[in-house]
């Protein structure tokens, strides 16, 4: 249940209590599930400038970006659930199925659900 840098699958991740999506207590699978492509790309960027960058790029190139984070969130979902993480975590936070639904994640949806979410 470790990946091969020895990270726990369902490691709770705990964050600093004043960001902007509060991760204290979630598993990376709930993280990797609900995380917007707002906030991939101001977290990547570590500046609002970029996120203003990428929110002013033409539509292609923003489709091209948004693609991009789409193939790395289904290969981390996939990842994590092949080295065993919990689809179903145990807690009071909403699990994975219940971010990727709400962003519109049909694949990491079907994922999840073929893991037995």
């Amino acid at each position: 249940r470790e990946l091969a840098a020895r990270v726990g699958v369902d490691t709770l991740v705990m964050g600093p209590e004043d960001e902007g999506i509060n991760t204290g207590g979630r598993t990376p699978l709930q993280l990797v599930s609900a995380v917007t492509n707002e906030m991939v790309i101001y977290r990547r960027g570590g500046t609002e400038e970029a996120f203003l960058g990428w929110a002013a790029s033409s539509p292609s190139r923003r489709r091209e970006i948004d693609e991009g984070i789409h193939a790395d969130r289904i290969a981390c979902v996939a990842l994590l659930l092949e080295h065993g993480a919990s689809p179903n975590p145990a807690g009071p936070l909403k699990p994975p199925l219940m971010g990727a639904a709400r962003n519109g994640n049909l694949a990491v949806v079907n994922m999840l659900l073929s893991a037995g979410s």
